[in-house]
């Protein structure tokens, strides 16, 4: 990658991630915004190595510091409405992130989002916008007409070359198990089961899907706190069913 003409395509979580990694490589890197994300500046901290390393021989203190983001991140997100102290701040927050960055006008209004805080995921981050303001890097608003061999064209007709190309677009987060076909109790299929409305018990077990125990499933994926909490979480309730089969004697569970 180093010295490529990369393009990047998707501006939100995962873009955020790779993005101020590949921008110092790069030789050009185009980057098609598709739709505006709201990035806050992280402002955390970084624990000393010795630290860190000591902190699975005090399982309290550890505990205590996961508790404290969990309950910081979920207060914040319940006070979250139109009028609250908390809504406006934290938008204040992310776009003086942005001012910091850069004080290039055009580029800090393709990046002003036009939704308020909380609409949409919050993305955090100490480095996405910096990397936006590298000589080498561009800023793509137009959409994309045509992927070819060696290039992208977009849709006011100017052509870019490209060696790398990197998509960042995401997930379908409302359409699960794409791809995946699960039959259950008389025949039905998991898809015309969730044809209404996508439905499990906790998010992890589907009536009428016998001994199936999904991770994230429906309602439990976090936009504003740790899915690795959810995780744990429903990894503990899956191995209390499997205990309970084990104790019954059971070939098979049902909720």
């Amino acid at each position: 990658m180093h010295g490529k003409n990369v393009a990047v395509v998707g501006t939100d979580a995962s873009a955020i991630q790779f993005v101020p990694q590949i921008a110092p490589r790069a030789g050009k890197l185009s980057l098609f915004q598709r739709a505006t994300a709201l990035d806050c500046a992280a402002r955390g901290f970084s624990h000393r190595s010795q630290v860190a390393a000591a902190l699975p021989s005090f399982p309290a203190h550890h505990a205590g510091v996961s508790a404290m983001h969990f309950l910081a991140a979920g207060v914040s997100r319940s006070r979250l409405s139109r009028q609250s102290l908390c809504s406006r701040k934290g938008d204040g927050n992310c776009h003086t992130s942005s001012r910091e960055a850069n004080q290039r006008p055009q580029l800090r209004a393709a990046l002003k989002p036009n939704y308020e805080l909380g609409c949409k995921r919050v993305l955090v981050s100490d480095d996405y916008y910096p990397s936006l303001t590298r000589r080498v890097v561009e800023l793509v608003i137009d959409a994309i007409a045509e992927v070819r061999e060696h290039g992208i064209v977009t849709a006011d007709g100017v052509e870019r070359p490209v060696h790398v190309l990197v998509i960042g677009t995401g997930f379908r987060a409302t359409e699960p198990l794409i791809g995946v076909q699960l039959v259950g109790r008389g025949g039905v299929e998991i898809h015309d089961a969730w044809r209404e409305r996508m439905s499990a018990y906790l998010g992890v077990t589907v009536s009428g899907f016998s001994s199936l125990f999904l991770l994230l499933g429906p309602t439990t994926g976090l936009g504003h706190n740790s899915v690795v909490l959810m995780i744990e979480a429903q990894v503990r309730y899956v191995m209390s069913c499997l205990a309970l089969v084990k104790r019954g004697q059971r070939r098979v569970l049902d909720v």
